[in-house]
């Protein structure tokens, strides 16, 4: 059975691979009919995930060590897959559509299923979100008022004094 494979992010991100078969494995190896660069998609190493055509559908099976996600959901065992759901590959991507049945008009321009698919902010998209500041572009820096300053500064000379003497003591 034909099926699109649209790539969301990643190194390939925008590329469609189209596969007439029952079976297909994903991952950054030679025989993966859906391969991504082993340098740029870490996430996606050796044979990372195995799409087979039973009698029931379509199912994907997690075949690396890393995470698989079916519409942000881990994949455990034989998870079923529709058309129309999105495949990520680990926590931070890549990611792909998967579409069942493409015709030659809809392998042009395939449309994934947006509305279960919203790609997650990345570590430094979520820090920027939940602090305001975006490490992208500069460190933060942290301003501590001047008395809580002095009393940490105090508190650890105090400590390293305490621990000289204990160690004179004995």
């Amino acid at each position: 059975m034909r099926v699109d494979i649209q790539i969301l992010s990643g190194a390939r991100q925008g590329e469609h691979v189209v596969l007439d078969v029952d079976r297909f494995r994903v991952g950054d190896q030679r025989d993966c009919e859906v391969r991504f660069d082993p340098a740029r998609d870490a996430a996606a190493r050796g044979h990372a995930a195995t799409i087979q055509r039973d009698d029931d559908g379509w199912r994907i099976r997690n075949t690396g060590t890393g995470d698989v996600l079916v519409n942000h959901e881990p994949v455990f065992g034989n998870t079923r897959l529709r058309s129309g759901d999105v495949v990520r590959m680990s926590e931070n991507g890549p990611d792909f559509s998967f579409t069942i049945g493409a015709s030659e008009t809809d392998a042009a321009s395939p449309q994934p299923n947006t509305a279960r698919f919203r790609p997650l902010p990345s570590p430094l998209e979520l820090n920027e979100l939940t602090t305001g500041a975006d490490l992208r572009r500069s460190p933060r820096t942290v301003k501590l008022p001047r008395g809580l300053l002095l009393g940490i500064s105090a508190a650890v000379v105090l400590a390293l004094l305490l621990g000289l003497l204990l160690a004179l003591h004995n």
